[in-house]
């Protein structure tokens, strides 16, 4: 690939200011290495005419080399302050997700505390109603066995009772038998 052919190819990526001026320098360049060592000395007109060419291609690309120095030297200011801006926010960034961190774990240390403590009340709790459950089995069993036992009782004075009734009746007709 020649150079013409490479700055050709390089030239819709850049400026066209800055394209024409690499494809000014390749033909220069090529013209200059082109030059035969004249056998014979040239003409001052020849002279005249090509340094001439070379001064006006050249006030030609000064301003243009100037112009793409400034774009560039703007362009890397501009880009600095992006990269400058960005680094800013990034350790912003970082520094609130490390006191979000910070954060979260201080929060999960107190949840891990609550779980704890609402752990143990569960068991204090389970075991003051588990207490309480015996105790009122015990006392409604005891309640029961001793109304088990008075029905008992009173059952057996019963019987008792119209034993004695039927005793005393016995013995009154007995009695009014006799008499009789």
């Amino acid at each position: 690939m020649s150079e013409d052919e490479k700055a050709e190819a390089a030239a819709p990526s850049l400026d066209p200011r800055t394209a024409e001026v690499l494809r000014f320098l390749d033909r220069a360049k090529g013209t200059i290495a082109r030059i035969e060592v004249p056998t014979a000395s040239p003409s001052a007109a020849n002279l005249a005419l090509e340094l001439r060419a070379l001064r006006e291609g050249l006030s030609q690309t000064a301003p243009n080399f100037e112009a793409t120095a400034q774009s560039l030297d703007s362009t890397a200011r501009v880009l600095e302050r992006v990269i400058t801006m960005a680094g800013e926010r990034l350790v912003a960034f970082r520094r609130g997700q490390d006191g979000a961190v910070s954060e979260l774990r201080v929060s999960v240390d107190r949840l891990v505390r609550q779980v704890g403590a609402l752990g143990a009340w569960r068991a204090w709790w389970t075991r003051q109603v588990a207490t309480c459950a015996v105790v009122l089995a015990l006392v409604l069993g005891a309640g029961i066995a001793l109304a088990w036992r008075a029905h008992a009782l009173a059952q057996g004075t019963h019987d008792i009772l119209q034993q004695i009734l039927q005793n005393q009746t016995k013995a009154q007709a007995t009695k009014s038998g006799k008499r009789r």
